[in-house]
């Protein structure tokens, strides 16, 4: 159980600094919680929790809140605080985008991980759950990929639950060209599949191989978001290279170093740039509506 120390931080002025982006990073606000974390973390857990019930409140105030709770629980691996992320995860994709924005989609995953202790099946089921937003389903299988990649969930009980995901989605596909009807939008298996496929190859889960070219054949796999010999290379390659092509595959461990480098604490940019829509990570699908990866899209010279 964490102590609370001698000194007493002021939440009240913590809270209030921590409130709202203003184009500069509250480095006193941010070291003084993360030194202090026993007597803030009942008030940063509340926050939260708040957040989730009434999402649009803090989305109304521009609250910031629920970003460096999550954060900073992450850094402190606070399992205190994973309930309630998965909450927010469950929340419909524009009260999440409100709430975290670009965390959604960078950061997010990590974050839950770090925080996760113990039975895994909480995120298994947010990540199986075929209403979810895809980009929610993607943080909740980034939990699960980080978790084996730092040695706490067996990795290879997590890659077979990946591929018992392609399975189920594989199956979904078969049956959405037969009775002609293709699903597109947030929710769409085809982006789903073919993005889990590439996380798949990261893991150099190469036993499932042999059903990938038989899922290649029948035209499952989608040129414009991955292609066999891309993902045999990656799959095959060492596993230094492998993680080579991840971006940030280990947990939060320094929530000050990570959030003090994000554009939004760069006054300039916050000046002349408003984000319209989550920032979105190179393996997922390209927000220009072209149905490639963006990475081989927009993305292609960042």
């Amino acid at each position: 159980m964490s102590i609370p120390s001698a000194h007493q931080p002021d939440w009240s002025q913590i809270a209030e600094a921590l409130a709202f982006i203003d184009g500069t990073f509250p480095f006193a606000a941010v070291y003084e919680a993360r030194d202090h974390w026993p007597d803030v973390r009942e008030h940063f857990l509340a926050a939260l929790v708040s957040a989730v019930a009434r999402p649009e409140k803090f989305i109304d105030e521009d609250n910031a809140l629920p970003m460096y709770a999550i954060y900073l629980a992450a850094e402190k691996r606070d399992a205190a605080f994973v309930p309630v992320m998965l909450d927010l995860l469950r929340l419909p994709i524009e009260q999440i985008d409100g709430l975290i924005g670009d965390t959604v989609t960078d950061g997010m995953g990590r974050c839950l991980g770090a925080a996760h202790a113990g039975d895994d099946a909480p995120i298994r089921t947010l990540a199986a759950d075929t209403g979810r937003n895809v980009y929610v389903r993607l943080a909740a299988i980034d939990a699960l990929v980080v978790r084996a990649i730092e040695g706490e969930s067996d990795l290879a009980t997590e890659t077979a639950f990946m591929f018992s995901l392609l399975q189920q989605t594989a199956i979904t596909l078969r049956a959405s060209r037969t009775s002609k009807l293709v699903e597109t939008g947030p929710n769409d298996q085809n982006s789903f599949f073919n993005l889990l496929l590439g996380i798949l190859a990261e893991l150099g889960a190469t036993q499932y191989w042999p059903v990938i070219e038989q899922w290649d054949r029948d035209g499952l796999i989608d040129p414009q978001l991955e292609d066999l010999t891309g993902l045999r290379a990656t799959m095959f390659a060492s596993r230094e290279q492998r993680l080579a092509k991840m971006h940030n595959p280990n947990y939060v461990r320094d929530a000050i170093a990570e959030m003090s480098s994000w554009s939004c604490f760069n006054e300039e940019l916050v000046e002349t740039y408003v984000r319209a829509q989550p920032k979105v990570g190179r393996n997922e699908p390209c927000p220009c509506g072209s149905g490639k990866k963006f990475k081989k899209c927009c993305g292609a010279d960042l």
